[in-house]
């Protein structure tokens, strides 16, 4: 009987640091995917800008805005639509040279109870020139 009086609220406290563990993981889940949905806006982002630039070298205007509407368009991105930087390497323009378009987001893994920092989401395409001078 002195034993079960001892440990009668220890069920309870292991409950609630189990709980804690466990809503901690589902923040931490959270978080991968939503890192994982930006990335992959910013992937395609980059593709459809190089895609873009590869019939017009000169229109860098409308390949950011490709950017920009690809990371809107994600449910968990848009937050970042404006943060991201963005780099095209088209040399010299001319027709079969190989274009890059670069881009980055700085994300911050945002976990309570845990500061995790920041990592950053990088995404690449190349892409030949299609146009005909």
């Amino acid at each position: 009987m002195r034993y079960r009086n001892r440990e009668r609220g220890s069920i309870s406290i292991e409950f609630l640091l189990a709980l804690l563990g466990l809503v901690l993981l589902g923040f931490g889940l959270f978080e991968i995917g939503r890192a994982l949905s930006i990335k992959q806006a910013l992937d395609t982002g980059t593709y459809n800008a190089a895609r873009c630039l590869s019939l017009d070298p000169d229109d860098w205007a409308t390949a950011e805005a490709l950017i920009r509407a690809e990371l809107q368009d994600s449910i968990l991105g848009r937050d970042y639509a404006d943060d991201f930087v963005w780099t095209p390497h088209v040399g010299s323009g001319a027709f079969g040279t190989v274009l890059t378009v670069e881009a980055y987001v700085d994300y911050v893994l945002d976990v309570p109870l845990l500061s995790l920092g920041g990592v950053r989401l990088y995404a690449a395409h190349r892409q030949p020139i299609e146009r005909y001078p």
